[in-house]
């Protein structure tokens, strides 16, 4: 049964008016009749409509994230690549052995390529295994007397050109993991070409993203321009300098399968290779992304104080998933107002290093009928790959509590995480790359995913007991009631009673 809302307050209202004792009685029964009739609505975080919701589905991911894929690697082999190998070892170098033994532990079938073109070679050299590891020397770039490579320029688009080898009958077609390793400074029209070719993949396979994979390294050699004489190349030399922050960019490109981008972005990130603080990530998807999500147990961990509890749901309200969302109730010895409260996302590559401004952070509304609490960025912060939200929420208002979201503008992100790694090419510096945004920006244009948020962060809050200030002593009554009526349906009913009215 349901009760009329705006009758039943209306009765309640008339008993307090009147101050009969009985009459009081029999509002606070209808009270209790309406704790245990009227069911709370139903707290959704991603629309049912978004397609990222059954992204997983598509997906399928299974216990091995590798199984029936087929590796492509692909070496850009031009001249502006020699620097980072301009003297022995470095992150450059790492990257190339660490890829080896990893291909070598999960037993991976990989093909290995040279890319670059010249007046006589057009297409992309198949190389071995063993010749894949001389990435790892400057010969690889036609560099030194009796080089084993002819030098070439820069054509990265060969990487989706490759040729595809014939399927041996009644076997399932493999899919394709791509690992592109660049400098990636093509020329403005090589941007559009890449961009084109990449978006065709994500269009043509649902369940494939492309992952760019930034890190910073040693680097002793020239500096070349992206756009013929926009400016005379240069020498470049870390020798002396802060590798995390002045180190010169090089990037691994990586389109497949997403658990399988996954997986193997996982698998590097557990490899002992000094790069950790240097490194920042972007990820591109065909269908609408599903934004990075809270981690309530990291939350709960996180919090400055340990007056917080999570709960089921607020005045009856329950999360339509609940792993979406992290509700939480302030207890008696919550009294700060504003209180301190910590957000802690879901792991992702693509945070690390994301310091954002807290304005980057859109507050909304959650609910129709419940109060969202009032909530106050004060930092932002990105720590091991998870993003930090350390907020100041109002307890004054409502002592019933209500829901929120907080999104990550996708812009904001990819400004605060590349900002110091882009250059023009009229204003190049040895830190940076050129056309880097340019390349960004048009992938995140032709995939339609710029407007989306990069993360969304789901949260309800209840108020300790006593903070909110009540005027008069029969709605200090009630307003205890109800706190006591709903502590006690969040523990007999986690789908959610209702408890008050709107």
């Amino acid at each position: 049964m349901t009760p009329q809302r705006p009758l039943l307050r209306t009765m309640i209202d008339n008993c307090l008016a009147k101050g009969n004792p009985q009459r009081i009685g029999l509002g606070l029964l209808l009270l209790l009749v309406a704790v245990g009739c009227s069911r709370g609505q139903s707290l959704t975080c991603i629309p049912d409509n978004n397609e990222a919701k059954s992204q997983t589905a598509s997906t399928q991911e299974s216990a091995d994230p590798f199984a029936n894929v087929q590796v492509n690697v692909g070496v850009d082999g031009s001249g502006s690549m020699f620097g980072y190998v301009g003297k022995p070892g470095g992150r450059y170098s790492s990257t190339i052995d660490a890829l080896s033994t990893l291909f070598g532990s999960k037993g991976l079938k990989v093909n290995y390529w040279r890319l670059g073109a010249n007046d006589k070679t057009k297409a992309p050299q198949p190389i071995t295994a063993n010749q894949f590891l001389l990435a790892r020397t400057p010969g690889f770039y036609c560099n030194g007397e009796n080089a084993p490579f002819e030098c070439v320029s820069s054509t990265l688009g060969q990487m989706y050109e490759l040729p595809t080898p014939p399927k041996p009958p009644g076997t399932t077609e493999a899919e394709n993991l791509s690992i592109l390793i660049t400098d990636l400074e093509p020329d403005s029209g090589a941007v559009t070409s890449l961009t084109t070719k990449l978006s065709a993949i994500l269009r043509d396979k649902p369940n494939y993203k492309v992952l760019l994979l930034g890190l910073r390294s040693e680097y002793n050699g020239p500096v070349y321009p992206a756009q013929e004489k926009a400016f005379k190349e240069f020498y470049y030399s870390t020798a002396g300098r802060s590798i995390d922050e002045e180190g010169r960019p090089f990037y691994l490109l990586i389109s497949g399968p997403s658990p399988a981008v996954d997986g193997l972005v996982s698998a590097l990130r557990q490899l002992p290779m000094d790069a950790s603080k240097a490194f920042r990530a972007v990820e591109f998807s065909g269908q609408a992304a599903k934004p990075l999500l809270i981690d309530p147990a990291a939350s709960l961990q996180a919090q400055p104080s340990s007056c917080l509890s999570e709960v089921a749901s607020l005045s009856g309200s329950g999360p339509k998933n609940r792993d979406e969302w992290l509700l939480v109730r302030a207890d008696s010895r919550c009294q700060d107002n504003p209180l301190p409260v910590t957000l802690v996302s879901q792991e992702s590559v693509q945070f690390v290093g994301a310091n954002l401004p807290p304005e980057a952070i859109a507050i909304n509304d959650a609910s129709k009928t419940l109060r969202a609490p009032q909530v106050k960025v004060q930092k932002v912060s990105a720590e091991r790959g998870r993003l930090r939200l350390d907020l100041a929420v109002r307890q004054d208002g409502t002592s019933r509590g209500g829901p929120l979201t907080l999104a990550v503008d996708r812009r904001s992100l990819n400004e605060a995480l590349w900002k110091d790694w882009n250059s023009t090419v009229t204003n190049p510096a040895g830190p940076r790359t050129q056309n880097l945004m340019l390349f960004i920006g048009g992938m995140e244009t032709a995939v339609q995913q710029q407007d989306q948020p990069a993360a969304k962060f789901c949260f309800g809050f209840q108020p300790a007991p006593g903070v909110s200030k009540q005027s008069l002593t029969f709605p200090n009554l009630f307003a205890g009631l109800i706190t006591s009526s709903q502590q006690l349906s969040d523990r007999l009913f986690p789908g959610g009673l209702r408890v008050g009215w709107p």
